[in-house]
Parts: C-alpha cells; sequence; structure tokens
C-alpha cells in the first residue's frame, strides 16, 4: 500500500506541475502579447509625433528621414534662417549655390552637422522671380520652394569618418536626413549629393553656381541630367551667429545631451525603443529630441518676410 501511495502522490505532484506549467506559460504569453500591443500603440503614437514634424523611421538604418509634405518645405529659404540656426542649438555647415534660369533666381542650398541631439543634413530647393527684398530686421532674398514638376530627384549619402550614417533618394524640392543621439562636428561630415534636374538647361547655371562659389572641378561631376557634388568644406561665407565662441558653448551642450541620451537608452536595440523609453523616463531630453526635427523659432519670422 506505501508503495501505492507514493506513486498517487508522484502521479499528483506531476499533475500539478503539468498544470502549473501550462498556466505560467499561457500567463506569460498573455503578458507578453499585451506588451507587444503596448509597445505597438507607443510605436504608433511616435510615429504620428514625428509625422507632425515632417519625417518617418527607417528601420533600415535606424535614421529618421523627411516625408513628402515635411512643413519645413512650406517656410521656403532665406539668409535669416541660417543666422538663425546658431541661436537654436543648431550647429551646421551651410553651402547656398545661387544661379539664375528662366527668368528666375535660384537657391540649391545643403547643410550638414549637428541638429541639437542628432547629426545629420539638409537640401533645398527654392525659386524666386522677386529682387532683394527690405523690410524691418531683413534685407534680402526671399525663396520659395517650387513646384512638384521642378522638383529635383535628390539622391543623398552623408558620412562620418567613412561610416555612413545616412543614405536616401527622393524627388521633392526638400530632403532631410537625421541620426538621433549621434553627435558630430560638422567638420566631420561628409555629403555626396546627386541632383537629377527636371530640365537639362538647368545644369549649366546650376554648374556656374557652382563655381562662384569656389567648387573646384574634382568637387563635382556632371552627367546629363545629373550633377553629384561633394560637400565636405563650404566654401561660401558661414552666418555671422556662428561664432567660435557660440559653437563651442552649443556643441558642448549638444554633446552632453547626446552622451545623456545613450546612457539612458543603452540597453535599447533600436532608436525606436530608445524613444519610446526615453519618453517615458526623461520628457525634458525626449522634447530636446522633437525640437531638434522641428523648431519654430526657426521660421519665426516667416509670416513677416512672406508678405514683404
Amino acid at each position: 500500500m506505501t508503495i501505492l501511495y507514493i506513486k498517487i502522490l508522484c502521479i499528483f505532484i506531476i499533475f500539478i506541475l503539468v498544470i502549473g506549467a501550462f498556466i505560467y506559460v499561457r500567463v506569460r504569453k498573455q503578458r507578453n502579447t499585451f506588451l507587444m500591443v503596448e509597445q505597438s500603440q507607443k510605436a504608433a503614437k511616435l510615429y504620428d509625433e514625428f509625422a507632425s514634424r515632417g519625417f518617418f523611421y527607417s528601420s533600415k538604418d535606424d535614421a529618421f528621414y523627411s516625408t513628402e509634405d515635411a512643413p519645413q518645405s512650406k517656410f521656403g529659404n532665406c539668409q535669416l534662417y541660417d543666422d538663425t540656426m546658431p541661436l537654436i542649438g543648431t550647429i551646421v555647415d551651410c553651402e547656398p549655390i545661387q544661379f539664375d534660369f528662366d527668368n528666375r533666381h535660384w537657391l540649391i542650398e545643403f547643410w550638414k552637422g549637428q541638429y541639437g541631439m542628432a547629426s545629420g543634413c539638409q537640401i533645398g530647393v527654392y525659386s524666386t522671380s522677386n529682387d532683394t527684398i527690405k523690410g524691418p530686421g531683413f534685407h534680402g532674398s526671399f525663396y520659395e520652394s517650387p513646384d512638384n514638376k521642378e522638383c529635383c530627384f535628390i539622391s543623398y549619402t552623408l558620412k562620418k569618418k567613412n561610416k555612413t550614417l545616412l543614405s536616401h533618394a527622393s524627388k521633392e524640392c526638400f530632403s532631410a536626413g537625421l541620426k538621433v543621439g549621434e553627435f558630430s562636428n560638422p567638420s566631420s561630415l561628409a555629403l555626396k549629393v546627386c541632383l537629377t534636374f527636371p530640365n537639362k538647361k538647368m545644369v549649366l547655371p546650376f554648374v556656374g553656381g557652382l563655381k562662384a562659389a569656389g567648387y573646384a572641378a574634382n568637387e563635382y561631376r556632371v552627367l546629363f541630367h545629373n550633377v553629384t557634388v561633394h560637400f565636405t568644406k563650404p566654401h561660401t561665407t558661414q552666418p555671422a551667429s556662428r561664432t567660435r565662441v557660440q559653437e563651442a558653448i552649443i556643441q558642448q551642450g549638444n554633446r552632453f545631451d547626446c552622451n545623456k541620451y545613450s546612457k539612458l537608452t543603452k540597453n535599447c536595440s533600436n532608436t525606436l525603443e530608445k524613444l519610446i523609453l526615453l519618453k517615458n523616463i526623461n520628457t525634458e531630453l525626449y522634447e530636446k529630441v522633437l525640437k531638434s526635427f522641428y523648431s519654430k523659432e526657426l521660421y519665426s519670422n516667416y509670416e513677416t518676410i512672406s508678405h514683404l
């Protein structure tokens, strides 16, 4: 009888263990499903938040790129924007290339550097039929974004010491890419841009603009409608607001924020996870990330200038 009792007890214990294991697996699965749904919902909110600032997340290279309807493209371009950049924590090399075509003044500008808490670049195509305008606090040319049919096909690669940070291609008048948490001095970045012009007749005037800016023959290449530009060191005069002292102070703050971001999110596998975590544990730093993508201060004078 003792042996029978022992067998029954063993069977009962095994039964309890099996039931317990089944319940544990089921609860764990439900918990993981709940966490996945919760994470998915948070990711969706994050997508919306950055989409409203004109960017989408690319898991391919763990970076953000501008959308077709990015709000930045609606504000045109002028020298005042470049002058304002250092004042809002953006330290970038600016390269405005100006030329005339089809009875209009054109501006194609390249930017590369540190946008607050992200390293990145921008390329913009603009034009105007107006001459220099004058107004309170502004004297110069103001360019608007041309129609979609006049936009270039823009492809670019941004490298840092031979390491590719960003690579993207699209047909639009404004194209930008940002690598969150990456700290860079503008001089350490090299931007290669290929512009495919909608009209072959635009190529020569643009090349003339490159030459006038100081570009040598080995810094660009022309092939049919395409012009490839290697932007490493700016040839044009940089904004007066970007002084050495100003740059050093701002970059010190940008580096500190990027390091803090890296430490707080070191256990995350990609930028999306990092931003979801950051939003929960440090809203102040998260707001700084958002400002890196779109800052109202940069375009605060748009309404005044555009109506002059």
